[in-house]
């Protein structure tokens, strides 16, 4: 009942009957009155024109003055008949107030009535009189109406008519009720009619407000359909507009939201949104996995909650008081050592922070990089140097007068030769690097029988092999598959690591009577996995991470006796990657080292 009168069609409907109510109050209360003034009206007119009747029936008799005066019964007949037909009490009274004549009561009986109101007022007034009034004769109220008789001028008395005001108020009672019921079935049509104006004013109201709920549920196809010209219609095809408007609007921000999440979830940098107070509102997985985070449900959590970093969590709390952009490296032990930079940016909107972004870049590579770069550097300049120093000081000495002495100066010319080849050596390996890294991705493959490029390659180093007195041990199965590579980088990669391999098993460098350097060659599915291994020195498991970088070397003062640059390995490994292949070591110190990589049997296209 609340929720019907709070509503547009309670409200209106209420108003309707409110109106209609009122309005019909004031016009009942407003005819009363003056019907029942016509009623009483009408019935003393009515009273005057029977009296006049009466009086008209008496006096065009003849004998009315003698049947006045003496006959009194004959009167009182005539009285009596004449009121069986109008219904009326008629009563005859002289000048001094004797009832001649009655028609409901014997004459005789009666009291003089020469103090009536109507009486008197009648003789006195020479016209007709009515009056209201208690009637002690009949006690009931009645109604009377009195008119005086003449003859030529002659007064003889009074006619007077009589009704009971009961049947007068029965019958205005009976014309209320008539008016009353009248004005209630009128009210019940018109509030009927109401409810119908109403409902077909809100009908329309009510559709638009559950069309609106179904598109604010997300039911876009939803639209409002306009019964009406007038201001409703315009709403509805308001409505339409505003759906369509946001429809398109909210597909727009669908799509840029499906743009971004896309971007979040695939980019290698972490994202972190947080709130003014430090809570968490957004974390995308690179985030995850970079901080290392396993809680779940992290939305609304505090910050210090999730991030186990004392340096991250002070930056965040300070970003967020100063409102400033900050920067800060965080190093990560766990699962694994790690260098992140955080990039914290405050949003501001009208002088108030909204938000707190942090962005985390995995930097550890790059700082690796950069270390790598420096130290190669480092030896590059050192490889170069050390020989120009050798080249550069033997020859001042020469200059200085050695030149004279034979036997010194074929040795120092001897010297300068050999770091002369030196630096060749170290000057080819850093242009075959060089060459090796600007060859990725770009080498022009074919398919290549690969056991006729082994036999090649091992036939072009035989003499070194003879020299050191190995023994050579060939696993190759008898049918092998063609492998898609570039036959000259396949035969570069092979002389790299068939050269180790005889350096470092050599008599010199293993202390051995008699090493063995082999190769094996097995065949899959997908690739071919070739091993070059050997009964050397070996590598130490806490340098085998660090052998392919470049100029790295496990132990300088032999490798610069054995004459290695530092440059085969990672030139090797360039060029197996340039084949989209893989390349490791496993090596036991004093036991020998196997240096293996995969070529796929055919490149992806």
């Amino acid at each position: 009942m609340r929720r019907l009168i709070r509503s547009i069609k309670g409200r209106l409907l209420l108003t309707y009957i409110i109106l209609i109510t009122f309005s019909f109050i004031l016009l009942g209360t407003s005819l009363k009155y003056p019907m029942e003034r016509y009623f009483m009206e009408n019935i003393e007119e009515h009273l005057l024109t029977e009296t006049m009747i009466v009086k008209g029936f008496l006096t065009q008799e003849k004998s009315f003055s003698q049947k006045w005066k003496g006959n009194h019964h004959q009167l009182d007949r005539l009285i009596k008949e004449i009121a069986k037909d109008i219904e009326t009490r008629i009563t005859i009274i002289a000048l001094d107030g004797e009832v001649l004549a009655d028609s409901h009561e014997a004459a005789a009986v009666m009291e003089n009535h020469r103090t009536r109101p109507e009486v008197m007022e009648a003789i006195d007034r020479r016209d007709a009189a009515t009056y209201e009034r208690y009637s002690t004769t009949v006690e009931s109220q009645m109604l009377y109406l009195a008119l005086p008789v003449e003859e030529d001028g002659q007064l003889f008395g009074v006619i007077r008519l009589a009704l009971p005001l009961s049947s007068i108020h029965e019958a205005l009672a009976r014309m209320r009720n008539t008016i009353n019921l009248s004005i209630l079935f009128i009210t019940v049509i018109a509030i009927l009619i109401s409810v119908r104006l109403a409902s077909s004013i809100t009908k329309p109201i009510e559709e638009l407000n559950v069309t609106a709920k179904d598109i604010a549920k997300g039911n876009w196809s939803k639209r409002a359909f306009p019964r009406t010209d007038d201001e409703v219609g315009d709403l509805a095809n308001s409505l339409n507009y505003m759906t369509d408007t946001l429809q398109e609007k909210i597909g727009e921000l669908e799509t840029s939201k499906a743009k971004l999440e896309a971007i979040l979830n695939n980019m290698s940098s972490g994202v972190l949104v947080l709130n003014s107070r430090g809570k968490i509102e957004m974390v995308n997985p690179a985030a995850i996995r970079l901080l290392n985070i396993n809680l779940k449900n992290l939305k609304e959590k505090q910050s210090f909650r999730v991030f186990r970093n004392y340096e991250l969590n002070s930056k965040i709390e300070e970003a967020l008081a100063s409102q400033q952009r900050l920067k800060c490296e965080l190093n990560i032990s766990h699962p694994y050592d790690r260098i992140l930079e955080a990039d914290l940016i405050p949003v501001v909107t009208n002088n108030k922070l909204t938000a707190l972004i942090v962005v985390i870049h995995d930097i550890t590579e790059l700082q690796n990089l950069a270390q790598m770069k420096t130290e190669f550097v480092g030896n590059a300049s050192h490889e170069l140097r050390t020989p120009l120093t050798s080249i550069k000081g033997f020859a001042e000495t020469l200059l200085n007068g050695a030149m004279e002495d034979p036997v010194i100066r074929e040795k120092f010319i001897k010297i300068i030769d050999s770091e002369a080849d030196r630096l060749i050596r170290v000057t080819d390996g850093l242009l075959d690097l060089s060459k090796a890294e600007a060859q990725k991705g770009v080498l022009v493959k074919e398919p290549i029988d690969i056991l006729r490029t082994i036999e090649n390659t091992l036939s072009s180093i035989n003499p070194k092999i003879i020299e050191e007195d190995l023994e050579v041990v060939l696993e190759i199965p008898k049918e092998m598959p063609m492998v898609e590579a570039n036959e000259d980088a396949l035969t570069r990669i092979l002389l790299n690591l068939l050269d180790n391999a005889i350096k470092y098993t050599s008599n010199q460098a293993s202390g051995k009577e008699k090493g063995k350097i082999g190769v094996k060659v097995v065949p899959t599915q997908k690739e071919v996995k070739i091993h070059v291994w050997d009964t050397g020195v070996g590598i130490p498991k806490e340098d085998q991470p660090r052998v392919f970088e470049r100029f790295y070397r496990v132990d300088k003062a032999r490798s610069r006796v054995l004459g290695g640059t530092g440059l085969g390995l990672a030139i090797a490994k360039h060029l197996v990657e340039a084949h989209n292949g893989k390349i490791g070591v496993k090596s036991t110190p004093g036991k020998g080292s196997t240096f293996w990589f995969s070529l796929p049997l055919k490149c992806p296209t």
